[in-house]
């Protein structure tokens, strides 16, 4: 028997909101944006995909979609934001530039 997830508001689902006046245009377009990621790795190698998803379902383990909450692509996401060689705005000197870091990781947890 599975138990339905615990959540801190059950019955609430941000994303019902999407059509009402609590989501601006400025947010329905950051959220499509967000959510439009490519089925297939932009910057991934089949190998580093393999370990990159793997990560990311351990750190961010979902339950399986449904018909009305499809999985987030965490992955995909990931991936994109690898691709777009676009930090948050810090970076340590000492440390790979963010591609770089990306494959020496992932790298490191195939092997």
């Amino acid at each position: 028997m599975t138990l339905p997830p615990k959540t801190r508001y059950p019955g609430y689902d941000v994303l019902q909101k999407r059509d009402s006046v609590s989501w601006d245009d400025a947010t329905r377009a950051v959220i499509d944006e967000r959510m439009a990621v490519p089925a297939t790795p932009v910057f991934c190698d089949a190998v580093q995909w393999r370990a990159l998803s793997a990560l990311c379902d351990c750190l961010m383990p979902q339950n399986a979609a449904s018909a009305d909450r499809p999985m987030i692509p965490v992955a995909a996401l990931v991936d994109a934001k690898i691709a777009s060689n676009h930090g948050d705005g810090y970076r340590d000197a000492r440390l790979p530039p963010l591609q770089q870091a990306w494959r020496t990781g992932l790298a490191a947890l195939d092997a």
